[in-house]
């Protein structure tokens, strides 16, 4: 898997994660407090309030994220598991807050009722929890391409490359030549000044 490869999905993961946190801070549910308090008009709950845990593995996603465009091969393979599981744990939360939004509600605007319950029909569940579980989704996926991809992308590209260049000038040196350099009482594994590598 190329270097480039890698990128994307860095660029990916890093992208679904920041967008599920700006996802998260946005209004997921208008609540009516019409019929419960005098005065009161529609309250907006935000899905840091009635899913707090998206945004935390939000965070975890930038983090894994991070994690995978600086460590090894090992390194890599724990990052990948933990975004996975962000993104499936924030999949599960909006989806949570989609199935049953009264209770997520009910908790976020505890303080202004009193604790009183409220109905379906004074809860409206708007399509910001929708894209936060496309996101999520998109975050597990990245997850797993870095447990399944990861495998083949490389590290340490530079010192590699330096080790496969010192291997080629020696083994592209004869034999011969060798002995000849030991004939005349010179060290054939010295560096030439002129050249940087070994003389002869």
């Amino acid at each position: 898997m190329s270097r480039l490869s890698r990128g994307r999905t860095v660029l990916a993961c890093l992208l679904a994660g920041g967008l599920l946190l700006l996802s998260a801070g946005r209004t997921w549910l208008e609540v009516d407090l019409g019929g419960m308090l005098a005065g009161a008009g529609a309250s907006s709950v935000s899905g840091n309030d009635a899913a707090p845990l998206v945004s935390a593995l939000a965070l975890v996603g930038l983090a894994g994220a991070a994690a995978v465009s600086l460590a090894g091969r090992v390194g890599r393979t724990i990052a990948g598991v933990l975004v996975v599981l962000a993104g499936l744990g924030g999949l599960a939360g909006s989806v949570a807050v989609l199935v049953s939004p009264v209770p997520a509600a009910t908790s976020a605007v505890a303080e202004q009722t009193m604790g009183a319950a409220l109905t379906a029909q004074q809860v409206a569940v708007t399509a910001w929890p929708v894209v936060a579980a496309a996101l999520a989704g998109l975050l597990a996926v990245t997850g797993v391409v870095v447990l399944v991809a990861g495998r083949g992308w490389e590290s340490g590209h530079r010192f590699e490359s330096a080790g496969a260049a010192s291997a080629e000038r020696t083994t592209s040196r004869e034999p011969v030549a060798d002995w000849d350099a030991l004939s005349r009482g010179d060290d054939p594994t010295a560096e030439d000044p002129a050249t940087g590598g070994p003389d002869g």
